[in-house]
């Protein structure tokens, strides 16, 4: 028996057309994930580098604010408590953070806190009259010592008035700190009365 060698060829061509047909789909599904990918991946690229650049600009602007130094004209005394943003740390953590480090070092520790307004209370030490300035030198059962330094003529007769030992509270703003002892500047007298440092 034999057989028509053209039996086959139908077979193989329907064959053939269904491979075709086949690949064409899966080329054309490949590549339209392809484009999808690259299409959404673009817009998730894009997305991510505005995200980051947003990022960087908060960094920036959170970084300048720490690092810049406090306004060039300070205020007046009585507005001290008012003006400057008050202070970020408690005395005793201010000190712990500079304690142990150079003068340079803490200077630059301190740039985020120095013309930042500080409440202080304690009781005087003295009282010196200079030309720049008046200084008062308080000392508290902390241990912490604080001077103040007041414009002059601002509040100089009842500077000039106060007695060691008399517990005064005074508004500054933060000039330095060291060892255990802070420096205020453009100071403000709030109140002058008996009681503990």
């Amino acid at each position: 028996m034999e057989q028509d060698p053209n039996i086959f060829a139908p077979l193989v061509e329907r064959f053939a057309e269904e491979l075709i047909i086949a690949l064409a789909v899966a080329l054309i599904l490949g590549a339209g994930a392809i484009v999808v990918r690259w299409f959404f991946g673009r817009k998730n690229l894009e997305e991510l580098g505005r995200l980051r650049r947003e990022m960087d600009d908060l960094k920036r602007g959170r970084d300048g604010r720490a690092s810049s130094p406090p306004p060039a004209s300070a205020p007046a005394p009585a507005d001290v408590g008012s003006n400057p943003p008050d202070a970020l740390l408690p005395l005793k953590e201010l000190l712990a953070l500079v304690k142990g480090h150079t003068d340079i070092a803490a200077e630059q520790m301190l740039k985020p806190y120095k013309g930042r307004s500080y409440h202080v209370r304690g009781a005087v030490l003295d009282v010196c009259d200079y030309s720049s300035h008046v200084q008062v030198s308080l000392y508290r059962t902390d241990g912490i010592s604080i001077t103040l330094w007041f414009d002059p003529g601002s509040q100089k007769e009842t500077l000039k008035a106060l007695r060691i030992g008399v517990t005064v509270s005074a508004t500054g703003l933060l000039h330095s700190a060291g060892d255990d002892h802070i420096f205020l500047e453009k100071c403000a007298l709030d109140s002058i009365g008996a009681g503990s440092p």
